[in-house]
C-alpha cells in the first residue's frame, strides 16, 4: 500500500514538474520578447506556434533528465541545497539536449538563444522553489504526525546513540526510531532495545520496518555481512553511518570515484574557489582595517623613528603555507642591528636588544 502511494506521489510530482518546465518556456518567450532582451534584428516578434512546437521535445528530454537525476527517489534525510543542484543537473542537461535536438531536427526554426538562456534559468529556479515549498509542507504535517516511516537502529556505542538522539531531534523527517538493536544494553535516549544482532531477522519479522540504520561501532564492522544476510530481501531502505565521527572535520565531504564512494575526513581549506575566496577576503579586510586605524599607524611610525635611530619597520623572512616563503613587516621595537649581536633567537623579558627608547 505504502509503495502504491508512492508511485501515485512520485508521478503526480514528475507532472507537476513537467507543467511547471512547460510553462517556464512559454514564460522565457514572453519575458525575452515582451519584457526585456536585447533589441531584434527585424521588427516581427517571431510567431509563439514556433515555440509551441518545442514543448513535446522538452517535456520528453526533462522527463528522461528528471528521472536520470534522481529527482524522484525519497529525500528524507536529504537537503533542500543537495535537491537544488540535482535540479541544475538535470536542466543542464536537458538545455543541452534541447540545443541538439533544435540543430537536428527543427533546422527550419530559428530559436532565440536569449530565450534558451531565460528557459534554463527559470526551469531551475521555479522547480527548485516549487519543490522546497512541497517539502516544507511535508515536513509541516510530519511535525503532527502524517507521512510517517519507521526505523530500527542497529548498533551500539556512542555512534549508535547519536543517530538515535539526531532521528528523535528531527521531527520533521518523519522518520520514528522504533528502537534498537544491539548487543549492549545501554540506554539509548528512550529508545527501546529489540534484541541482540542475532535477534535482527525476527525484529524485521515482527515490526513494519521502513528503514533500517546500520551505526556499527568500528570493533563491529564484522558483523555487518551477517547483518545484510539477516535482512535479505527485506523491502527496507538501508543506510550505513560509518564510525567516522571522531576523525571527521568541518571540511570533510564524500564523492564518488568509478562507482566508489570517497569519503574526505578533511580537504585542504585552500583549493580552488576556497582559494580564491580567502584571497578576496583577505584583501578587503585589510583594505578596510588600513582606511579605519591609519591615523594611529602613522603616529606609531613618528613616535618609533623620533624614539630611536634606524628604520621604521623590522623586515623578516618567514614561512608560510607549503614552505612558501614571504617578508614580514612590522614596527620596530629592537635596535636596528640586534640580532647582529645575538643571532635569531627567542625574545625574553627585558631583553637587551630592546631599544629602551623606542615605543
Amino acid at each position: 500500500m505504502l509503495k502504491a502511494h508512492s508511485r501515485l506521489l512520485e508521478q503526480l510530482m514528475l507532472v507537476g514538474d513537467l507543467a511547471l518546465v512547460g510553462l517556464c518556456w512559454l514564460l522565457a518567450y514572453w519575458v525575452r520578447f515582451h519584457v526585456a532582451g536585447p533589441p531584434l534584428r527585424y521588427e516581427d516578434v517571431p510567431p509563439v506556434g514556433d515555440y509551441l512546437l518545442m514543448l513535446l521535445p522538452i517535456l520528453l528530454v526533462w522527463s528522461v533528465s528528471f528521472r536520470a537525476f534522481g529527482l524522484y527517489r525519497p529525500r528524507r534525510i536529504g537537503s533542500h541545497l543537495s535537491e537544488a543542484a540535482d535540479i541544475a543537473k538535470a536542466s543542464t542537461m536537458g538545455v543541452l539536449v534541447l540545443v541538439a535536438v533544435m540543430t537536428f531536427f527543427f533546422r527550419g526554426y530559428d530559436y532565440s538563444r536569449v530565450v534558451i538562456v531565460y528557459f534554463w534559468l527559470l526551469s531551475i529556479a521555479v522547480v527548485w522553489f516549487s519543490r522546497a515549498a512541497f517539502r516544507e509542507g511535508l515536513r509541516f504535517a510530519r511535525r503532527r504526525g502524517y507521512n510517517q516511516r519507521f526505523a530500527v537502529v542497529v548498533g551500539d556505542g556512542e555512534l549508535a546513540a547519536t543517530v538515535v538522539q539526531r532521528m528523535q531531534g528531527r521531527r520533521d523527517v518523519g522518520i520514528q526510531v522504533l528502537g534498537v538493536v544491539g548487543d549492549d544494553k545501554d540506554d539509548f535516549g528512550g529508545a527501546a532495545r529489540l534484541g541482540g544482532y542475532a535477534d535482527l531477522r525476527a525484529v524485521l519479522d515482527a515490526n513494519t520496518v521502513d528503514h533500517v540504520i546500520l551505526a556499527l561501532a568500528h570493533e563491529d564492522y564484522g558483523r555487518l555481512a551477517g547483518l545484510l544476510d539477516a535482512i535479505g530481501d527485506e523491502p527496507v531502505t538501508i543506510h550505513v553511518v560509518p564510525d567516522l565521527l571522531r576523525f571527521a572535520s568541518l571540511r570533510g565531504g564524500i564523492e564518488q570515484f568509478e562507482g566508489m564512494p570517497f569519503i574526505h575526513l578533511r580537504e585542504s581549506p585552500l583549493y580552488g574557489w576556497n582559494r580564491l575566496a580567502k584571497r578576496v577576503f583577505d584583501f578587503l579586510f585589510a583594505a578596510t582595517v588600513l582606511a579605519t586605524i591609519w591615523p594611529v599607524l602613522l603616529l606609531l611610525a613618528a613616535a618609533v623613528k623620533l624614539s630611536s635611530r634606524g628604520p621604521v619597520f623590522y623586515r623578516q623572512e618567514r614561512m608560510g603555507l607549503d614552505g612558501r616563503r614571504f617578508e614580514m613587516l612590522k614596527f620596530r621595537t629592537m635596535d636596528a642591528d640586534a640580532e647582529a649581536r645575538t643571532g635569531p633567537v627567542w625574545a625574553r623579558p627585558s631583553d637587551q636588544r630592546r631599544s629602551f627608547e623606542a615605543i
